[in-house]
C-alpha cells in the first residue's frame, strides 16, 4: 500500500512539473499593450493562452506606394496544438479562442533587439 501512494505523489510531481515547464514565461494582463522580441513568449493572464513572436515584416501592396506592417505569431491554446496566426496592423485583429490578438505596431529592424511588435490582447 505503501508503494503505490508513493507512485501517485511522484506521478503528481511529474504532472505539476510538466504543467509549470509548459506555461512558463512573462504574464500580460487582457487589455495592456506588450512588446516582444522575435523568439520572446508571454502567457495571457485568466486564460491558457501562450504567444511566440516569430517574425516581423512589411506587406506591399500592387500599387507600391502602401505598406501594412504584419507580425508572425505562434499560438497555444492550452494544451492544443500549436498555430501559426498572421495579424496585420488593418482590421480589428485575429481571433484565438476568447480572445482578439491584435497588432499595434511592428519594427522589423534589427536594430537595438528587433525586430519588435507591440501587441494588445482583449476578450471577445
Amino acid at each position: 500500500m505503501r508503494r503505490r501512494s508513493m507512485g501517485r505523489w511522484i506521478a503528481a510531481a511529474v504532472l505539476v512539473a510538466g504543467v509549470a515547464y509548459a506555461f512558463r514565461g512573462p504574464w500580460v494582463e487582457p487589455g495592456h499593450r506588450f512588446t516582444l522580441r522575435r523568439g520572446e513568449k508571454v502567457m495571457v493572464e485568466g486564460s491558457w493562452l501562450s504567444i511566440r513572436l516569430d517574425a516581423v515584416g512589411h506587406h506591399w501592396f500592387t500599387n507600391g506606394s502602401t505598406e501594412e506592417p504584419y507580425a508572425t505569431l505562434t499560438v497555444r491554446q492550452g494544451f492544443g496544438s500549436r498555430r501559426e496566426l498572421v495579424v496585420g496592423m488593418r482590421g480589428s485583429g485575429e481571433p484565438v479562442g476568447a480572445s482578439i490578438v491584435r497588432l499595434v505596431e511592428a519594427d522589423p529592424s534589427e536594430y537595438d533587439g528587433g525586430p519588435t511588435a507591440t501587441l494588445v490582447i482583449s476578450q471577445r
